[in-house]
């Protein structure tokens, strides 16, 4: 089973609450969500810290009778445990992460990225970039090894990597995210979508 997990908060501390500020009159988070509904995954997680759950409501009730949504609660600053509990609350093999902040991502660049992953043998794929791994020293490299714009991001990787990044990461940066890990340890390949 494949799952998009949906990394969110509230808490940005350059544009606080940046996914509920408005796109044609609706939470920008919903267009995320929406996009990820319709493309051709089994299970849709947004996973968002335990002390903002609060902030979210509207969400699960917009959500309460699909299926393939939920959210997992978990912890704010350790992203890697809130994505480890996320990926096994829904027992998913193939996780394909995408943040909330991605308003312009569309079903497409999930599909073709999803399609890509499943031909071929890499542990980890990403559509826009693999040759840097950001760090604590250079944290915010938004340039793209294709022509897929930052925005647009999907990262697909296997249940061991998660298992072994999980198990394995000991640096706050790594606690941090929760790919960096993966890209410095595993067969990794970028994708232009």
């Amino acid at each position: 089973m494949n799952a998009i997990i949906i990394q969110a908060r509230v808490s940005s501390s350059r544009f606080p609450n940046k996914i509920f500020s408005e796109i044609d009159g609706e939470a920008a988070l919903f267009h995320v969500i929406d996009e990820c509904l319709l493309s051709d995954v089994d299970k849709v997680v947004l996973a968002i810290p335990s002390s903002q759950y609060s902030h979210f409501l509207d969400v699960e009730n917009a959500y309460y009778d699909s299926e393939r949504f939920s959210i997992w609660k978990g912890s704010e600053d350790n992203v890697l445990k809130r994505y480890y509990g996320a990926m096994k609350s829904c027992n998913a093999d193939v996780i394909i992460r995408v943040t909330s902040d991605c308003f312009l991502l569309r079903r497409e660049h999930i599909n073709k990225s999803l399609e890509f992953f499943n031909k071929n043998n890499f542990d980890y794929i990403n559509n826009s970039t693999v040759s840097r791994v950001l760090s604590e020293d250079v944290p915010d490299d938004y340039t793209s090894d294709t022509d897929t714009p930052d925005g647009f991001n999907v990262e697909i990787f296997k249940k061991n990597c998660l298992n072994e990044a999980y198990f394995n990461a000991t640096s706050r940066y790594d606690i941090e995210h929760v790919t960096p890990w993966i890209k410095r340890n595993k067969k990794c390949q970028v994708f232009d979508t």
